[in-house]
Formats: C-alpha cells, sequence, structure tokens
C-alpha cells in the first residue's frame, strides 16, 4: 500500500529536494503556492501583453 502524502500537490521531484535541503512540509507547500501563484502572473502578464500587443496591430491595420 502506497502512504500518500497530503503535500504532494507540486511536481515529485519538488518535495525530496526540498526534504533533503531540509525545509518542513509546510513550508515546501507555502514555497510550491507561491512559485504556482508567481507563474499563473507571469502567463497572465504575457497574455495581456500578447492581446495589447494585437490590438495595437488590428488598429494600425485599421488605419487608427
Amino acid at each position: 500500500k502506497k502512504r500518500r502524502m497530503h503535500w504532494s500537490r507540486g511536481p515529485a521531484w519538488w518535495y525530496p529536494v526540498w526534504a533533503a535541503i531540509g525545509g518542513d512540509q509546510g513550508e515546501g507547500e507555502a514555497v510550491m503556492t507561491a512559485y504556482r501563484i508567481i507563474g499563473r502572473a507571469v502567463l497572465a502578464v504575457s497574455c495581456a501583453a500578447g492581446a495589447i500587443q494585437l490590438a495595437l496591430t488590428i488598429l494600425e491595420l485599421a488605419g487608427w
């Protein structure tokens, strides 16, 4: 039987690495959450930048 850890929401490699560094489970979870939030923010910003670029291109083509 496999013992499932309640903190296994991040990438599988992250937890052994974190444990080896000496981080505890709570901190590991917090760091993963922070990475996830940062990842989403970066994605949102790049999507917004792409949308703005597209809008400017359309306006330019429309002759505004």
